[in-house]
């Protein structure tokens, strides 16, 4: 999650869709808030009101983002997001876990012994929750002003520049080398997809 106070923005970072490589870009104007112990147990236990010095879940959504900023301040924030198919985002994040062994779940994720169980793990542990789930307000509706796409992460990345008033260049950086997301996947395996991950497939109009 980036915030900038200085552009009035907040990024929600849903894994695997390019945000560390739009987090570097807009590095300048998002808040880097003090790592010291003190100030990490002080935001652990929401403790700390002045969102310039809170540290930020890189992956919170955006109702985490409502319940530890100060009141009213998500609302005025310019809100956007990146997204990405489901199957295919499924599969680099499981080659991103399996392919570094400094990943803290990297050997629990290859004591799964293949992709179909990846699945039903990675499912199990998000408890259901999607990049829609993410993306939704604490009125369950999607608080997001501009969601772009992984697909056509340059033009949307340019785009939410645009609306947000910064001239920035987006890098690539965390790539994960894989096959074409297809070829991980048996009709069992695209069907369990479609079943689980069927809100954003829906809402973001994906198709396998």
């Amino acid at each position: 999650m980036l915030l900038s106070l200085e552009k009035q923005f907040l990024m929600i970072h849903v894994p695997k869709t390019g945000g560390t490589s739009a987090a570097k870009a807009l590095d300048s104007w998002v808040v880097h808030p003090p790592t010291d112990r003190l100030n990490k147990v002080l935001c652990r236990m929401h403790l700390r009101k002045d969102p310039a010095r809170f540290m930020l879940r890189v992956h919170g959504g955006l109702d985490y983002a409502h319940k530890v900023l100060p009141n009213g301040l998500p609302k005025s924030l310019f809100k956007f997001a990146f997204v990405r198919n489901p199957w295919d985002r499924l599969v680099s994040e499981y080659s991103f876990v399996v392919d570094r062994e400094i990943h803290p779940r990297h050997k629990e994720v290859c004591k799964l012994g293949s992709f179909a169980d990846y699945l039903k793990y990675e499912h199990e542990r998000a408890r259901g929750r999607s990049q829609v789930d993410m993306l939704k307000g604490p009125d369950g509706k999607l608080g997001m002003d501009f969601v772009g796409r992984f697909e056509n992460l340059r033009e949307d990345f340019a785009e939410a520049c645009s609306r947000i008033g910064v001239d920035a260049t987006l890098p690539h950086l965390n790539r994960t080398k894989h096959r074409d997301f297809r070829d991980y996947y048996d009709n069992q395996t695209r069907d369990y997809v479609a079943k689980h991950w069927h809100q954003e497939i829906q809402l973001f109009g994906y198709d396998f």
